[in-house]
């Protein structure tokens, strides 16, 4: 998850500020009910989400005396301290995923699609879930829901966890049969960062590995493939982690600088006043050997 503010059916997966006052109130020992009451949230919701934590590992559930507690697990644990910490500081918005599963064993019971007319062939489109379903003439495609996470790889998983359960449905609902699911496109894990934002607005961009233009209403850097996108999450988080540590490091030496400083320049003075010293027995060393003369 790495913050998931996901969209489960256009209902918000929250933000990483819902994420974390839910995971805080279950380490603190909070059962759901209270944690609705709380963030005054309905039960369904609160449970919605715990059932989202505990399937991405960061919670688990354990029933004693028939009363049920939740604790964070260790990756939950770990996650929290990240968001505490301000680690993450990219949120990535999965979207454009589209899973297509072959139909093995056609319909038994009739589907009411809805005929759409394209430009110049037909399909039968329909809604199921909350989600978009497309029928071609030997497979179905899923249209998922936009997801925002920080770990394109969970994300991705998410969108596949969330269109296999509707082929469930489908199977069992119309008694069909489907293959396995395979993306039907490219999908798009856009990122919003200050360069872009600002490059957007002046200019469009598009290769293999991603584009960058403001399709969305802001400028985004729309990559493909999770991993660059995971390389591209490391590099921006890390870069200014390093930068405020040498802004640290240089800060104690600019500190340690100082008192060396100050102190040279007490150092200096005791030197001064020695020399003033010195001059002034020669001096009087001097005026006694005038004297005796």
């Amino acid at each position: 998850m790495e913050k998931h503010v996901k969209k489960f059916g256009h209902r918000s997966f929250t933000s990483a500020l819902r994420v974390k006052q839910i995971l805080k109130l279950l380490d603190a020992g909070n059962y759901p009910s209270k944690i609705a009451r709380i963030l005054g949230m309905s039960r369904q919701h609160v449970y919605y989400y715990v059932k989202k934590l505990r399937k991405l590992g960061y919670i688990e559930r354990e029933v004693k005396d028939h009363v049920t507690f939740y604790y964070l697990t260790q990756k939950g644990k770990n996650y929290l301290d990240k968001v505490e910490r301000g680690v993450f500081d990219v949120v990535v918005r999965l979207h454009n995923v589209v899973v297509k599963y072959p139909i093995v064993e056609e319909p038994r019971i009739p589907i009411d699609w809805r005929k759409v007319e394209l430009r110049n062939w037909s399909q039968l489109v329909g809604r199921e879930l909350g989600l978009t379903v497309r029928k071609n003439t030997d497979s179905i495609e899923i249209f998922c829901d936009s997801v925002e996470g920080y770990d394109p790889h969970e994300l991705l998983l998410y969108a596949f966890d969330e269109a296999n359960r509707l082929a469930e449905v489908l199977e069992q609902k119309f008694q069909m049969k489907l293959g396995r699911p395979r993306l039907s496109r490219k999908p798009h894990f856009a990122i919003k960062d200050p360069l872009t934002k600002y490059l957007g607005k002046f200019m469009e961009f598009s290769d293999d590995f991603g584009k960058m233009d403001e399709s969305e209403g802001i400028g985004e850097l729309d990559l493909y493939d999770p991993q660059f996108v995971k390389n591209y999450l490391i590099t921006f988080n890390v870069l200014p982690s390093l930068v405020r540590r040498q802004e640290r490091e240089l800060s104690e030496i600019k500190e340690i600088l100082q008192v060396f400083a100050e102190g040279m320049r007490e150092h200096m003075k005791l030197i001064r006043q020695l020399q003033e010293t010195t001059k002034a027995l020669r001096d009087i060393i001097e005026e006694i050997r005038e004297m005796r003369k």
